[in-house]
């Protein structure tokens, strides 16, 4: 399995941002915000998939996550492709601190090519992919004071081309990710890696450890 890469943040002030939706995880944020927040650790390959499934690419654009339940004031977490031209095909992680509760998919952008000049963007709006307040593509959960590892997300060609969500397989290798990270934010070190992924039936497989890592 890919995965690479890290953000970085410049410290703000607690009040400047204690109502984001989603912050970008140091020293500074966890500290304020570990009783209140939990820890989502997701990756984005936001890089092309050449000749997938009969057509010449695709690429996963765009994630918008929604805090159930849904509706008017409900906090987004959206993820942007950095450059749509120099995308990286590399799995970019994302360490953010959310407020505890329930996230569906509730939106993403995704470019399928079939040739240079001929394209077609999927975008579905909110109502498609969360029905009565249920999410129906998949979502995931995080509690206040948690480290939760909700998935690897890119390009499935294994069939008509779609958004997918990865995982990282076995016990050992996802101890070993719980330990670089841990090793990366050592001011994290006291609060365990939890293994648990965007439950989704429509953009990935069931799986789950046998065994916690820590």
């Amino acid at each position: 399995m890919r995965y690479l890469a890290a953000l970085v943040l410049g410290v703000l002030s607690s009040a400047a941002y204690s109502q984001d939706p989603a912050l970008k995880l140091t020293e500074a944020t966890f500290d304020a915000h570990r009783q209140d927040r939990g820890v989502v650790l997701l990756h984005v390959n936001w890089g092309r998939e050449w000749n997938c499934h009969g057509h010449d690419s695709a690429q996963l654009q765009r994630l918008t996550f929604q805090r159930l339940p849904a509706g008017a004031g409900a906090r987004e977490i959206t993820l942007d492709i950095p450059s749509k031209l120099r995308a990286k095909d590399a799995f970019q992680r994302y360490a953010l601190l959310v407020p505890p509760g329930e996230y569906a998919l509730s939106g993403f952008r995704f470019k399928v090519a079939t040739a240079v000049s001929s394209f077609t963007i999927y975008e579905p709006d909110a109502s498609k992919l969360i029905d009565n307040g249920r999410p129906k593509a998949g979502s995931f959960r995080v509690g206040a004071g948690e480290i939760v590892y909700v998935g690897h997300f890119g390009v499935d060609c294994n069939g008509e081309p779609s958004p997918w969500r990865f995982y990282i397989e076995g016990e050992e290798q996802f101890r070993q990710y719980a330990e670089n990270f841990h090793r990366e934010f050592p001011f994290t070190s006291s609060v365990p890696v939890t293994y648990r992924l965007f439950d989704t039936e429509v953009f990935g497989r069931q799986y789950a450890l046998s065994a916690p890592a820590n």
